[in-house]
């Protein structure tokens, strides 16, 4: 089993433990304290905490992963569900509502530390075209099915626990099972994937790309829809209106919630890549949201209508469910897919932790909603409200990309044996100006895109100390700058602020990582052809200048890197397709490559010509 596949099953593994105590204890804490007498709202409000903090979470966690990787995320999550769980075990009379609000924001936090880490994981560990896209879809598809399946199962195990355990007992069940397994994972995952080799600013965590700001938007209408009338108003329907026993309502919703995990497991199969092979695409949300929308108004109309037509609520709303709960998964596991399809490779943590803040912020809406509403309307008004929820989302899907890819290149066809992956424009020789003292800026005579050469003074800084003389921040080479971060003339700032980033245009290189069985036969002087997102419609050719000696730990990707022509005037960030034909297709064993030639000299009889030279 290759290193990919077996962080996939490890982070899987760990995502289902984590999943089981999520379901667990939200059954737990809906089904106990509706018994303790609150009210359908009151118990609502108890979840308020728990997606409030879901949305910060989000929002931070993709920033904080970038920068200290995902399984490390992951694991504070798993951590702070174990300390959520506890802090339920106090007696009763502890348990007011701002206590049991707080525990569920701590467990708020805890999932979406673990599921956003979990999810992104899947992005590195795929690659990229048409082959990396069906995979991707396969592999999030499975483990987000999966985890809605085991979510029911949660359900489930909360409720057989508290009727057979008792509250706290289950509790501790609980906690001790998940302490068990972060500490397996913890030995079975390596450090440091999802980090990025360079610090992410808190600011790269709103995402500037147009389709996963549509798609987030989508995503907060169609979680908000699903939990309007599922997480409060059903379960209290089904217990104070049908009379249902906790085991009979915790059983039925797990196995709709487990149906609905095998259905989003086994979207990959209902739904056929396109003719040029690519997975789902913005019109497949737009129709799925559609269809979704037909089905809670079918049930609220059912519900009304049944007693002048001698139908009975339960089989209306069983059938009603097992609609509704197939169509929505096709609907989140399309979303799903398309979150990780648009985000860019090597910004996945900050990217899909965008997003799920969106989901997280549906939940909430969502929830609140669902005992509110159901107080003041009935079910009927929750079903009324997850159709207009479901309309909104569709009405957003719009406009949303109808190619998967996130750079929306023009689609090539890909030659047998040809590597085909992802590239951004960087600069290998970059400087950062931070100032070394505390005082006031003054005279900053450049701005962004600037050339500079080197001793020019770009800004001044006046020393808070008196006895300072003024300091000047000077240019350390010729170059261009690239960002400034200090303008405003006469402001304060501290110590070691960042004041000025600057490149040399001479050094953009288009840097790309091959997976390393591939990378056999690309070497410097080979020809690549390149298609960047801003031109989708030329291909031009560049030579690869350098490769590194060594395979990156996590990933077992090659880095390379090819020269660009300062007169292209490329953008840092831009981003391009990249296609070689490597000399070497063989898969040779290990011992066979001693005394193998150069590759160099092996590229240098290989025949890939440029189409078009930059």
């Amino acid at each position: 089993m290759d290193k990919n596949t077996r962080n996939y099953l490890t982070v899987t593994a760990g995502y289902w433990a984590f999943t089981i105590t999520d379901g667990a204890i939200r059954m737990l804490v809906v089904l106990y304290f509706h018994q303790l007498g609150y009210s359908p709202f009151e118990v609502a409000m108890l979840f308020l905490f728990y997606e409030v903090f879901g949305i910060i979470t989000n929002l931070v966690g993709g920033w904080l992963g970038s920068r200290i990787g995902l399984n490390l995320t992951m694991h504070i999550g798993m951590g702070l569900q174990v300390i959520a769980l506890m802090m339920l075990t106090v007696p009763d009379a502890w348990l007011g509502v701002v206590y049991v609000m707080a525990a569920q924001a701590l467990s708020g936090i805890a999932k979406d530390l673990n599921k956003m880490s979990a999810k992104a994981t899947v992005k590195t560990l795929t690659g990229d075209g048409p082959a990396g896209e069906s995979k991707l879809f396969k592999y999030v598809a499975v483990l987000t099915g999966s985890k809605n399946a085991l979510k029911g199962a949660g359900f489930f195990v909360g409720a057989a626990l508290l009727q057979g355990f008792g509250f706290r007992n289950a509790l501790f069940i609980l906690a001790g099972g998940l302490f068990l397994v972060m500490v397996i994972t913890i030995a079975l995952l390596p450090s440091g994937v999802g980090k990025l080799k360079e610090k992410a600013k808190f600011t790269q965590v709103f995402s500037n790309t147009p389709a996963i700001n549509w798609l987030s938007a989508a995503r907060f209408f169609l979680f908000g829809a699903r939990d309007v009338w599922f997480v409060v108003a059903l379960p209290v329907y089904l217990y104070s209106v049908l009379n249902w026993e906790y085991t009979a309502v915790g059983a039925f919703l797990a196995l709709w919630v487990i149906g609905y995990g095998f259905v989003q497991a086994g979207a990959p199969a209902l739904i056929r890549p396109n003719k040029q092979g690519h997975g789902p695409s913005g019109r497949t949300a737009l129709l799925g949201a559609l269809l979704l929308a037909v089905v809670p108004a079918g049930i609220a109309l059912a519900l009304s209508e049944g007693p002048a037509l001698a139908w009975e609520p339960a089989p209306i709303l069983i059938v009603g469910l097992i609609l509704f709960g197939i169509v929505f998964a096709i609907n989140s596991a399309v979303h799903s897919y398309l979150i990780l399809a648009y985000a860019d490779a090597d910004k996945v943590a900050l990217n899909v932790g965008f997003y799920y803040m969106a989901n997280a912020g549906g939940r909430l809406a969502g929830t609140v909603l669902s005992g509110l509403i159901y107080q003041i309307q009935g079910l009927e008004g929750c079903l009324w409200w997850s159709t207009g929820f479901v309309l909104a989302a569709a009405l957003l899907s719009l406009w949303l990309p109808r190619t998967p890819q996130a750079t929306l290149l023009k689609a090539v066809a890909q030659q047998p044996g040809q590597i085909q992956v992802n590239g951004v424009v960087e600069p290998t020789r970059r400087a950062e100006l931070y100032a070394p003292m505390a005082g006031r800026l003054q005279a900053c005579s450049v701005r962004e895109g600037d050339p500079v050469h080197a001793g020019q003074r770009l800004l001044s800084i006046v020393p808070t100390a008196d006895e300072l003389a003024e300091h000047p921040i000077e240019a350390p080479w010729d170059g261009r700058i690239a960002r400034l971060h200090a303008r405003v003339e006469g402001r304060e700032i501290a110590a070691q602020t960042l004041l000025v980033e600057l490149f040399d245009p001479d050094s953009l290189v288009l840097r790309f990582a091959v997976d390393g069985q591939q990378a056999i036969g690309l070497g410097v002087g080979q020809s690549v052809q390149v298609q960047f997102s801003a031109a989708p419609d030329s291909l031009i050719a560049l030579r690869i200048t350098r490769t590194w000696p060594a395979l990156e730990p996590e990933t077992d990707l090659r880095v390379f890197e090819a020269w660009i022509p300062p007169q292209a005037d490329l953008a840092i960030g831009m981003r391009a397709q990249v296609r070689a034909n490597p000399a070497i297709s063989l898969q040779l064993p290990a011992n066979s490559l001693d005394g193998l030639a150069s590759p160099s000299g092996i590229l240098a009889a290989h025949g890939s010509g440029p189409q078009a030279q930059a």
